[in-house]
């Protein structure tokens, strides 16, 4: 088996003293999309941003390529490969796309990734001008995306991509998501309510109830009504 980018074990956190994430462990390898998927509230987006340096590990361990980085602040993370598309997609809105990606990039070091960017999100290309506000939602994704894009990470959390944007968009997210894993063999941890999506991208799903991981199942299993009504609810 592959080693894995980015590995957590026994993760617990949450806001305050409520806790959220219990004992949650998730790792994954190179070229790899595992889905998280669960009804709001059960602890995904904690996950993630626990992940992501945003909230503090009560306990637990998070590593990075093989290094420990429990401890270290997001920037940090972000600058070791650990890239983060948040939902609600939080692009600059009084900012230009270009001034978007400029600031995605603005920690990485060499040459910009931008024209290279703009080659695999062709529809940005005649965007670059206009501010993140004036964008429709799907546009936004596909920014927010880009700007995590170009600060070229080796992981990427992604939470929710399909909310509120239309289903032609979310079918250049999954072309996208599949041709990020499989050519740049970019490691992707996705969470999503969009079943469709998530079977179409994903190697593997966890199933998330009340902070646990409680299921992992394969993609093809989505396809079962009755399975998912069990998994989600039972």
């Amino acid at each position: 088996m592959a080693p894995a980018v980015l590995a957590a074990n026994g993760l617990v956190s949450g806001y305050g003293r409520i806790r959220i994430l219990d004992n949650v462990s998730v790792s994954l390898s190179a070229g790899e999309v595992v889905a998280v998927i669960g009804h709001n509230g059960m602890g995904k987006t904690t996950l993630l941003r626990t992940l992501a340096g945003l909230l503090k590990a009560k306990s637990g361990s998070v590593r990075l390529a093989g290094r420990d980085v429990t401890h270290h602040a997001t920037a940090v993370r972000s600058r070791l490969g650990l890239g983060y598309v948040p939902q609600g997609r939080q692009i600059f809105p009084d900012l230009t796309v270009m001034e978007n990606l400029m600031i995605g990039q603005a920690a990485r070091a060499g040459a910009s990734d931008i024209p290279g960017i703009l080659e695999r999100f062709k529809s940005l290309t005649a965007l670059l001008g206009r501010p993140g506000r004036a964008l429709s939602g799907g546009e936004q994704q596909l920014l927010a995306l880009a700007r995590c894009l170009v600060g070229r990470p080796r992981v990427v959390l992604l939470d929710e991509p399909s909310e509120g944007i239309q289903p032609s968009i979310v079918d250049q997210i999954a072309e996208h998501l599949h041709d990020l894993s499989t050519t740049q063999r970019l490691a992707i941890l996705l969470v999503e309510q969009d079943l469709e999506l998530v079977s179409r991208v994903a190697h593997r799903v966890h199933v998330m109830r009340k902070g646990r991981f409680v299921s992992e199942i394969a993609p093809r299993d989505l396809t079962n009504p009755a399975m998912v009504r069990e998994l989600l609810w039972s």
